[in-house]
């Protein structure tokens, strides 16, 4: 039978390294911009790629990660794909920082 406390510290590192894959996607300022672009709405690529200054393969890269993730989501609109947040607790990160980093 297992002990409690063994159960919730394997619980904690699990979040642990949850956490720490989120802080590493968010200490790159380009994916850090891609997200907070996000937080407005579904995005076309080029306009993810022109609004944040990345080039298309970074974009493309940063997305198809944070896809795999769970952290974005795609839909097809016509001949365009959008991309949005899927990740609610990554919305709220998001809000999080922008209201108490970014001058308004």
């Amino acid at each position: 039978m297992e002990d409690k406390n063994s159960f919730k510290k394997l619980e904690d590192e699990k979040n642990c390294e949850m956490v720490t894959s989120v802080m590493k996607m968010l200490s790159h300022s380009g994916r850090l911009r891609l997200l907070c672009y996000l937080t407005t709405g579904p995005k076309k690529v080029g306009e993810i790629q022109d609004y944040c200054n990345l080039s298309q393969p970074h974009v493309s890269q940063f997305l198809s990660k944070m896809q795999l993730q769970g952290i974005v989501k795609s839909h097809k609109d016509g001949n365009f794909v959008l991309y949005s947040l899927e990740d609610k607790k990554i919305i709220k990160l998001i809000k999080f920082l922008q209201n108490n980093y970014c001058q308004k």
